[in-house]
């Protein structure tokens, strides 16, 4: 009997030293899509160091941390437990997530799985809801999609962070960022927070638009203590929506560039009704594309006419993105100047912009309209001025009794003044382009060399990975960044036009060749660049002194 019961005794002692030191438990296992749960760390004995959280923030959101630790003597033994008390919200929106292990030095908790409930958009807590909705399930590549986030809550609210929507293979444009009013909603006063975007995708295939998270403090009059209520913190996430994007339709005109719009409307004018077409004269013609349901990047230009006896120089298009509850209103302006060279009648023919009705599903196009006029007048203005004065009687005799020295003396005279004009012109420029060299060269020594050159090296360094969408979000950053005054100064408006041709690379139908040639430009371009402003720098050191 006695070895029976020292048998017992020693088997569970074995099992109270087996019971793991390191712990883990939460509130709950079920909760619904959108809510958080309070996650327990706890370890018996001294604590050393703090727990590896690296692969919980992978999956879940911290929302809150808090610490605390006990010690206590029972029967003359001394114990202590501390514990870490995290506030957790998974960032996923799938039915069943598990909360990894988590390592305390040498020591490893058990996982713990949970599960969502998915019969809500989104529930956080009673007061509080954040729905997000797309005007459309399915989309055709480079189409628009306008996602509307809503969050409503009834509670006292002091302070939030409402995020945004970050996709991957598509641009986001903010349509309206501060709609923020109060409403009386069941007799109670309730705060609404309204949030709009146009989201183009790049890349036919499923679109996922992730969950948006709302974090927030209230003050929760039930914890009154004194005068005074004590805050607590809120949370809560929308429902992840899925994308359909369609390919190119079959029926589209495979060497055209595909637009997908709602509307599209070509306007022209004339700086008068009824021009007149004459040999060596100017006239402008000038155009505007409106559309409704893309980006100004993504419209086309009219090419110019190449016609016998016409010249035709095309001015730069103005680019205009004006942003609508409805989506991106775009407009592109740009002008034909035609300068006729000979007399004769021209005809300039019609041009043809296809584009996809979104909303019907159907093929359109825009007819420009074809041109015919009848240019008037004879020669060039050289012989246009000279002949009639030598056909003239009245003015051979006039020119035949001027004296050869008094013919030579105008002439010089005119050449005098006008080698005075051109000088002084010459001599101001110098002295103004002198003065911005100086100055502009200053600004290159005190732009921050060395921050500079991290900026473009990071893009060369994308540019020759052939990452398109990270070559031009760095181009971007570089455009706003506190350096760009040193771009103008080293003369580089090609940046502009780098950032254009990306952004239609990423939202048009272009060969691998036409990317690899873009991209080759930006590397050569910034890598001189670099080594101009090293040069510049051991030069312009000695003649600006820090």
């Amino acid at each position: 009997m006695r070895k029976f019961i020292i048998l017992s005794v020693f088997l569970c002692s074995s099992l109270v030293l087996a019971k793991d030191p390191f712990s883990a438990y939460v509130s709950s296992t079920s909760i619904s899509e959108g809510d958080s749960l309070t996650l327990t760390l706890e370890l018996e004995g001294k604590a050393s160091g703090e727990p590896d959280l690296s692969e919980l923030e992978e999956k879940f959101d911290i929302l809150s941390q808090s610490t605390s630790s006990e010690s206590t003597f029972i029967n003359g033994k001394f114990s202590r437990k501390n514990k870490w008390i995290l506030e957790i919200q998974p960032q996923s929106s799938a039915h069943t997530i598990k909360i990894p292990s988590i390592k305390l030095g040498s020591y490893k908790t058990q996982a713990i799985e949970i599960t969502q409930s998915e019969e809500k958009n989104s529930k956080s807590e009673n007061g509080f809801s954040l729905v997000a909705t797309t005007n459309s399930d399915k989309v055709y590549v480079n189409g628009e999609i306008i996602l509307d986030v809503e969050l409503k809550t009834s509670l006292p609210l002091q302070d939030g962070d409402l995020g945004t929507p970050e996709i991957k293979d598509a641009i986001v444009e903010p349509l309206v960022e501060n709609d923020n009013r109060k409403s009386i909603q069941n007799g109670m006063r309730t705060l609404i927070f309204h949030r709009s975007y146009a989201i183009y995708p790049s890349k036919p295939g499923k679109l996922e638009i992730p969950s948006i998270p709302f974090r927030g403090i209230v003050a929760d009059p039930n914890t009154r203590r004194g005068w005074f209520a004590h805050n607590r913190r809120v949370s809560t996430r929308s429902k992840a929506i899925t994308i359909d994007v369609k390919d190119v339709p079959p029926s589209y005109p495979k060497d055209q560039v595909f637009l997908p719009l709602k509307n599209l409307l070509v306007i022209e004018s004339f700086d008068s009704q009824d021009p007149k077409f004459e040999v060596n004269k100017a006239t402008t013609r000038r155009f505007e594309i409106k559309a409704l349901g893309g980006l100004a990047s993504f419209l086309p230009v009219i090419e110019a006419p190449t016609q016998p006896g016409l010249k035709v120089y095309t001015e730069t298009g103005l680019k205009v993105n004006k942003n609508t509850p409805d989506g991106v209103e775009a407009s592109l302006k740009f002008s034909h100047v035609y300068m006729p060279t000979a007399p004769g009648a021209i005809i300039i023919p019609e041009q043809t912009i296809f584009w996809w009705d979104s909303e019907n599903d159907k093929l359109r196009k825009t007819t420009i309209r074809s041109l015919t006029f009848q240019v008037e007048g004879r020669g060039t203005p050289e012989s246009t001025t000279v002949t009639p004065s030598l056909n003239s009687e009245k003015n051979s005799q006039a020119i035949q009794s001027q004296s050869p020295q008094a013919k030579v003396q105008k002439n010089n005279d005119g050449w005098m003044i006008f080698a005075l004009l051109s000088f002084g012109l010459w001599f101001v420029s110098i002295l103004l382009f002198y003065m911005n060299y100086r100055k502009k060269n200053k600004k290159i020594i005190q732009a921050g060399p060395s921050k500079i050159k991290i900026l473009v090296n990071e893009i060369v360094a994308a540019a020759k990975s052939g990452d398109v969408r990270k070559s031009y979000t760095l181009l971007q950053n570089l455009k706003t960044s506190e350096h760009a005054a040193f771009f103008e100064a080293r003369q580089s408006g090609n940046i502009e036009l780098f950032i254009e041709e990306l952004e239609a690379l990423l939202y048009g139908s272009n060969k691998e060749q036409e990317v690899k040639e873009i991209l080759q430009r930006i590397i050569s371009h910034l890598t001189k660049l670099l080594k101009n402003n090293e040069e510049a720098k051991q030069s312009l050191s000695q003649i600006y002194p820090e």
